[in-house]
């Protein structure tokens, strides 16, 4: 039986099908038709934020989290072009996000007839998506959507998008009944494809040939944690994790040699250097693996890769391979795993203690640093007392530059989708609309987000929609009164410009926007200060007073982002 509906009707009926719960945006104009439609759907989670570039960043942080696509919206021309940036986080990361913009009514485009906010959507968003698609007709909004959502969320899952102008959102249409609530694996189905038995044999006899094997799990295989773990543990093969991997061995795991790509410490660059057989899974070598710093590290005359990802062009891009695998991970891994169980696992323990003490001596040096009692506080000390503070539980963003790498150090990592990067963009700023968004997800966990003065500038504004929203998620802000990275590199080039950020005080921004905020200068301040915070049930912020000291890693970090 047919429905007349609104075209914005008609969307929201599709992400109803798709179980979609997560909508974030700024109210506007053109939009109306869809937002009416979403507030008359309570299955339909609606978010207002102060800056759309923040509803890109809270979609990308449910997918991140879940695995599952979230919706952002813009107004066409500069609500459409703030969405782009948080957009691109997405598209670096594999992430599915659906963005849909409006547009002028349909007869005054292509080409615009001098209308303002006129804008060439579905040009600009094809360089940060999947996919890219004109609404032209209000009938086809049903199947326009549903392949939005197919495109997002099968193969190599990233971002999509969807311009409407403004008279198809509000016209009414027919559209028959079953098009609207098709369930979506009618036309969306997830990959299970594994290896054929002859390339899992070769691949086998590579990795168990190897005398210096090693696993490098990336955010492809965080679906397959529980597997990457169990073939390590039957095996005895290290193993090495990306930013977007995080988690996929727990940080205690003896097996682990670092984690965040070659920010978690020589043993990572050893292992990376070293190992002879490497069974890279859902991993695309991104500059955060050079561990010498050159693209194309890996060296095919003393090292044999097996490389297996779902994104066909992925596989021997950055890296020759022996044997590539397109298909599902979690395919890939069980078949491994039975393969390998009926066979004699060669003992590889002393390459793998080999890797255990260089790690462990780079432990002992961080936790040096942390005990140092400065005033600023050491940017090691006030990680590790977070890192303390928070342990195993609830979800914590990494933001900022080189705040993120003191993180990775200190906080404890239980398991895959806790604990949060941004490597492929690498924003600043995107730590507060993250926790924002998974905190109005899962209301019951607590969030944090660890972030540097520089990057939480970019969106502070957003404090207005944790204090509305009623968003307790705790900021602590590594205060050091610079864009410190960028400032220590200007020095040694013999000027400075622009990169000074003194004389801010976050704690009373925060309070000006009705949310806790308390100035920390010293190591003995912070356990009471995060108390306080927590036991205010408001947005907190702590401005913590710390001096910028060069990670051990900064080095590599440099080598590698020239390539």
């Amino acid at each position: 039986m047919a429905s007349n509906i609104s075209g914005g009707e008609a969307v929201a009926a599709a992400l109803k099908s798709f179980k979609i719960r997560n909508v974030f945006g700024v109210a506007s104009g053109k939009l109306s038709p869809l937002l009416k439609a979403i507030s008359d759907r309570p299955e339909l989670d609606y978010m207002g934020v102060r800056h759309e570039a923040s509803a890109a960043f809270m979609a990308t942080a449910i997918a991140a989290r879940h695995g599952e696509p979230a919706v952002c919206l813009g107004e066409t021309g500069a609500g459409g072009l703030n969405l782009l940036s948080g957009l691109g986080g997405a598209f670096a990361n594999s992430l599915p996000v659906i963005a849909i913009t409006s547009n002028n009514s349909s007869h005054l485009i292509d080409p615009d007839a001098g209308v303002f906010s006129s804008s060439r959507n579905r040009a600009l968003f094809e360089a940060v998506t999947k996919w890219s698609c004109d609404v032209r007709a209000g009938e086809r909004i049903p199947e326009l959507m549903r392949e939005a959502f197919r495109r997002a969320t099968t193969g190599r899952p990233g971002p999509v998008h969807i311009d409407i102008p403004a008279d198809i959102l509000a016209n009414t249409m027919e559209a028959p009944a079953g098009e609207l609530e098709a369930p979506r694996w009618h036309y969306a189905v997830p990959s299970s494809v594994g290896p054929r038995f002859h390339e899992l044999e070769a691949a086998a006899d590579v990795l168990l040939r190897a005398e210096r094997p090693l696993i490098i799990a990336g955010g492809g295989a965080i679906a397959a944690s529980e597997k990457i773990v169990a073939l390590s543990n039957m095996t005895g093969w290290p193993v090495v994790t990306t930013q977007m991997g995080l988690g996929i061995m727990p940080s205690d795991h003896e097996n682990l040699v670092g984690q965040g790509g070659i920010i978690g410490g020589p043993a990572v660059q050893k292992a990376l250097l070293e190992a002879d057989g490497l069974l890279v899974v859902g991993c695309r070598f991104s500059s955060w693996m050079w561990p010498d710093g050159r693209r194309g590290w890996t060296h095919p005359d003393r090292q044999s890769v097996v490389q297996v990802d779902i994104d066909p062009p992925v596989i021997g891009r950055y890296a020759p391979v022996d044997h590539g695998f397109v298909c599902d991970s979690s395919a890939f891994l069980s078949s491994i795993i039975a393969w390998v169980g009926e066979l004699a696992i060669p003992d590889r323990r002393k390459w793998a203690q080999e890797l255990r003490e260089v790690r462990d001596r780079h432990r002992a040096a961080l936790r040096a640093l942390s005990d140092e009692r400065t005033t600023p506080i050491h940017p090691a000390a006030l990680a590790n007392a977070v890192g303390s503070a928070i342990g195993g539980a609830g979800l914590v963003i990494f933001d900022g530059g080189h705040t993120t790498f003191w993180s990775n150090d200190f906080t404890p990592v239980p398991g895959p989708r806790t604990r949060f990067h941004e490597p492929g963009m690498t924003h600043l700023g995107f730590g507060l609309p993250w926790a924002l968004a998974m905190k109005r997800a899962e209301p019951d966990l607590p969030v944090w987000c660890i972030t540097g003065d520089g990057a939480f500038g970019f969106t502070i504004q957003e404090l207005d929609t944790a204090r509305r929203e009623g968003l307790d998620v705790l900021i602590v802000v590594h205060n050091n009164e610079a864009l410190g990275v960028i400032q220590q590199g200007q020095e040694k080039a013999g000027f400075s410009l622009g990169t000074s950020l003194a004389g801010t005080d976050y704690a009373a921004v925060a309070r000006g926007f009705g949310c806790f905020g308390e100035v920390v200068t010293t190591l003995d301040e912070i356990p009471g200060a995060i108390a306080r915070a927590r036991a205010s049930g408001l947005p907190a912020v702590l401005d913590v007073r710390v001096k910028f000291v060069p990670h051990p890693m900064l080095p590599a970090f440099a080598r590698s982002s020239q390539g």
